[in-house]
């Protein structure tokens, strides 16, 4: 099968019979934005006695057990009383790969605490909050008649408020609340992820090797058994796009390392990702040199608390004096020292 990128900026949302319209302004590159009609919706409420690991167990087990589909794709969003878990069946965007999925509904914000029916790209949905949590959703595609309303309404337990009679009139709700980002549960690793990260040892592995063995006296010999092997490791993965990221960063830390004597790049990186996931970022660039670190994240300014997160930043031992610049038209770049932070022990990893 051909792999395809998702389509453009203006055209993320993918409908139920294949084709494609505007998707939610504040998508990104990767982003493939599924049609409500393509999802399904779960929610687990949390039990009471359960610490933080044994809920994560369990809301892992409980979303498995419920895929509705035999290739099952799904997003799990951490919620106030429990997880919020959409379902879809990834032969529906099997054209894209490396698409980063997520459901309409997740764009649509979240609702004030009682019933309600949104309009959707297509069709609509029925929903329920309580405590700022969506406790069920129904999708149908076209307007709720009374006795689907009322079999809605039955479906949902413990129901903290009462619902209407009859259906509410849908309304618009915007497609632009990107916030569900910082709620999101990373999928456990895969055979896959597990292989990249035994690909990523192999090249540390590699790289420590030719170190210490190339000061031997068969330097010449071994560094090019071990040059052989790296390229090998290279070709086998060349078409993996995150992978060649990690081997550009990989080869920016070498230059880095070579050019300086202190080797604490990766512990600042380690402080800026960190740093970025308290406000819900990811970074999507970086690079290093002697003079420091220097890193971006997609959001407009409008958007982000640029203030905030520098100061953040600066608040790490190993960052100091960071200044952000606007590199594109949503991409922030912040730049900061590594050696000039008064009263840091640099040669302390956290």
């Amino acid at each position: 099968m051909t792999k395809k990128s998702p389509p453009s900026r203006s055209t993320r949302l993918l409908l139920e019979e294949g084709a494609f319209e505007a998707g939610p302004p504040r998508a990104r590159r990767r982003d493939l934005v599924l049609s409500r009609a393509l999802c399904r919706y779960r929610f687990f409420e949390r039990p009471a006695d359960l610490s933080n690991a044994e809920f994560a167990k369990a809301r892992q087990l409980f979303a498995e057990a419920h895929a509705p589909y035999p290739n099952t794709g799904m997003m799990i969003l951490r919620a106030p009383k429990g997880a919020s878990i959409w379902y879809w069946d990834k032969a529906k965007s099997a054209e894209f790969p490396n698409a980063e999925i997520s459901p309409e509904s997740v764009w649509r914000g979240v609702g004030e605490d009682g019933w309600r029916v949104i309009t959707c790209a297509e069709g609509y949905e029925a929903q329920y909050w309580q405590d700022k949590t969506l406790i069920a959703s129904s999708w149908r595609r076209q307007a709720l008649s009374a006795a689907q309303w009322r079999a809605f309404v039955l479906s949902v337990e413990a129901q903290g408020l009462a619902a209407p009679e009859l259906a509410p009139s849908p309304i618009e709700a915007a497609f632009a609340d990107g916030a569900w980002r910082r709620s999101l549960v990373k999928a456990p690793l895969s055979w896959a992820d597990v292989e990249k990260i035994g690909f990523s040892a192999a090249l540390c592995a590699l790289a420590a090797s030719a170190l210490f063995c190339g000061q031997g006296l068969r330097f010449g010999a071994y560094s090019a058994e071990a040059r052989a092997r790296h390229s090998e490791l290279e070709a086998r993965f060349r078409d993996d796009r995150e992978l060649a990221r990690a081997l550009l960063h990989y080869r920016q830390v070498e230059a880095f390392s070579a050019a300086s004597d202190r080797a604490l790049v990766l512990t600042a990186l380690t402080e800026a990702q960190e740093t970025a996931g308290e406000f819900g970022l990811n970074l999507r660039a970086w690079r290093a040199d002697s003079a420091g670190l220097s890193f971006s994240f997609e959001s407009a300014i409008g958007e982000t608390p640029v203030r905030e997160i520098v100061s953040a930043i600066e608040a790490q031992p190993h960052l100091c004096n960071a200044t952000p610049e606007i590199a594109g038209p949503r991409e922030i770049e912040v730049r900061a020292d590594l050696s000039a932070c008064e009263g840091a022990d640099l040669d302390t990893v956290r």
